[in-house]
């Protein structure tokens, strides 16, 4: 193939696996009721209220995905109320459990193998009317392999039985694509937290070869190119 040629088709082969912009999905646009677990109930001694899960069904996602950032929106869009001031651990995995299906009594049996720590924060204040938080590291999820679960861990809890605080969307039924549960009473079962994702397409693996081979094609032609510089 003359060099022309293949110089025109790796550069079309290259244009197919360009990163993608960010997209933003929100899951639950429409709230129907006002959460206060976790980031505004706080333990009063005597249970340990201190751990939430969430799990999303695998068809809200279309393809592999890199998560950035999650976005959590206050009471009504409006003021949220004061934080439960207390450290959150935002864990996410790719579970096998299915939506409506988490076990109440043993969270720890809901996390899949892959769980990542995606953010540890102290939020101080009042809530803001979304609240989004980034992730220390993006997290992989292929939608193939099962729901994916958010397991929000609480260290340091408040114990004065009266605070509530911050009070957060969500809706009283997803429809069969997210249920929640949690250690804060019992299990809330269709409800949960309204979500906004931010993430990136990850390109198919067959793209990625391609990509590869276009690179490796690409640096054979710059070093002919070269040589053929050097003899003249």
């Amino acid at each position: 193939m003359p060099i022309r040629t293949l110089a025109a088709v790796l550069i079309v082969l290259l244009a197919g696996v360009r990163p993608a912009s960010a997209s933003f999905l929100v899951i639950g646009s429409n709230p129907t009721t006002e959460l206060t677990v976790p980031f505004g109930t706080a333990g009063d001694g005597s249970s340990p209220s201190d751990r939430y899960q969430q799990v999303f069904a695998a068809s809200l996602f279309r393809g592999p995905i890199a998560i950035t950032a999650l976005t959590f929106y206050a009471q009504g869009q409006g003021a949220g109320g004061v934080y439960n001031q207390v450290t959150y651990n935002f864990n996410l995995s790719t579970t096998t459990v299915s939506v409506g299906g988490l076990n109440s009594t043993n969270l720890a049996a809901n996390v899949g193998s892959n769980v990542a720590r995606f953010a540890s924060v102290n939020p101080t204040g009042n809530a803001p009317s979304s609240w989004t938080i980034d992730g220390s590291t993006p997290f992989f999820y292929d939608p193939s392999r099962g729901n994916l679960l958010l397991d929000i861990q609480i260290v340091g809890q408040r114990v004065d039985a009266g605070f509530l605080g911050a009070g957060f969307d969500g809706q009283a039924d997803f429809g069969g694509r997210s249920s929640s549960a949690d250690n804060f009473g019992g299990n809330i079962a269709s409800s949960g937290l309204s979500l906004g994702v931010t993430f990136n397409a990850v390109p198919e693996p067959s793209s990625l070869t391609l990509g590869l081979i276009g690179g490796a094609l690409a640096s054979v032609l710059l070093r002919r190119r070269a040589t053929q510089s050097a003899h003249r």
